[in-house]
């Protein structure tokens, strides 16, 4: 969590929802970041086959919370599953520069392109510590 974030108030959640087996669909992570109760920002998390994690991001339109996607970035990065995977996809509503600035400061490998009105994130190697 960025020091921006810890001033602004913000919280995160975080739940999961299980899998079903018979389908081969994979549980899925889903964390909010709150400012005062309201849900600004959520990312939907899921590990498809082991090594590989999809993140879908969604910003709440109205007023931008400073420090707060770079906060649901951080709280993605730090789920076991993707701290540990060799390769992410991610779904960023295009032109979001936090989301993808901040992708970007904690990955040395992103590969980006446009996809409508959504930003597409290749980024591999595993996540870079800021903390090291």
């Amino acid at each position: 969590m960025t020091n921006d974030a810890r001033a602004a108030g913000l919280t995160t959640t975080h739940q999961t929802t299980a899998g079903d087996p018979s389908t081969g669909l994979p549980a899925t992570e889903h964390l909010d970041v709150r400012d005062d109760g309201r849900v600004v920002a959520t990312a939907a998390v899921r590990t498809p086959e082991p090594g590989t994690v999809n993140a879908q991001f969604h910003v709440e339109s109205g007023r931008p919370v400073p420090g707060a996607e770079s906060q649901l970035v951080d709280s993605v990065l730090e789920l076991p599953q993707v701290h540990d995977c060799d390769r992410l996809t991610a779904a960023v509503p295009r032109g979001d520069g936090e989301l993808l600035g901040r992708l970007r400061e904690r990955y040395a490998d992103v590969d980006v392109r446009a996809a409508g009105a959504t930003t597409l994130v290749e980024a591999s190697s595993g996540p870079i510590d800021l903390l090291a």
